[in-house]
């Protein structure tokens, strides 16, 4: 190709200023592109493109869907009181193992096309517990709920919003569209809950989103059945279910 492309400038003749000129502008119009997306990595979904191979590599090597055991004693008597808690409350109780899966997924959707819940209409898909998760911590990174603002809308073929208060599931995205409701503060829509759920947990939170009822619904977290084909679908290894959603679930109150 690059042969080809050469012949172009045949004319110019070999060792010509335009040639030099040339030259120089496909040169640093290269360095600008290459390191030019490199920095846009870090603030876009492609950051997989650098996470993914290290997530690989540090996957677990023990059986999957593995439940860490607790030590109760341990946690009651824990000098700090943010670190008496038996699962995950915040993602600041997620281990750096947990914060890689989530910044190495590609959304491809093999774990939802795979998933038993999504498949039978339940309110989870292991793909959106992951990308909501990321996207929670992006917006901590942000400045918090109220650091921006954006609009909501129910996905087409999930219901509306007059069938999510009639009970029906519906998964909400983000972006303008016809049936866009109100701005709403955040960097993202959690999939499952609607902008007013999410504004009644944050009132109830102190003006923060909590993880539990702001970024992942309960409901979510309890249809899960532990099988593990998220895992075994996943291409770069993303241990659903080792702890997010166990983890979400220790802390969370039983039904």
């Amino acid at each position: 190709m690059a042969a080809a492309l050469s012949h172009l400038f045949t004319p110019l003749g070999t060792g010509s200023g335009a040639l030099i000129a040339l030259h120089g502008i496909f040169f640093w119009a290269h360095l600008v592109l290459v390191f030019g997306f490199l920095v846009y990595l870090g603030h876009s979904k492609h950051l997989h493109i650098v996470t993914a191979a290290v997530n690989v590599v540090l996957r677990e090597q023990r059986p999957r869907a593995r439940l860490r055991p607790i030590d109760i004693d341990a946690v009651m008597s824990a000098p700090d009181e943010s670190d008496r808690h038996f699962g995950a409350a915040a993602l600041e109780h997620f281990s750096w193992k947990d914060v890689l899966d989530l910044y190495s997924c590609t959304e491809c959707g093999r774990c939802q096309s795979h998933c038993p819940a999504y498949l039978t209409g339940k309110v989870l898909s292991p793909k959106t517990l992951i990308t909501d998760l990321r996207d929670a911590a992006y917006e901590q990174l942000k400045g918090g709920y109220d650091a921006s603002r954006h609009a909501a809308h129910p996905e087409p073929g999930t219901g509306s919003a007059e069938g999510q208060r009639a009970g029906e599931p519906v998964m909400w995205v983000t972006g303008g569209g016809p049936a866009s409701v109100r701005d709403i503060p955040g960097s993202f829509q959690p999939s499952w809950l609607s902008p007013d759920r999410v504004g009644t947990a944050v009132a109830g939170n102190g003006g923060e989103r909590p993880l539990i009822g702001g970024v992942i619904g309960e409901e979510t977290l309890w249809a899960c059945t532990m099988c593990g084909a998220c895992m075994d679908q996943c291409p770069v290894f993303i241990e659903h279910g080792v702890p997010p959603d166990p983890g979400l679930t220790r802390d969370s109150p039983l039904p």
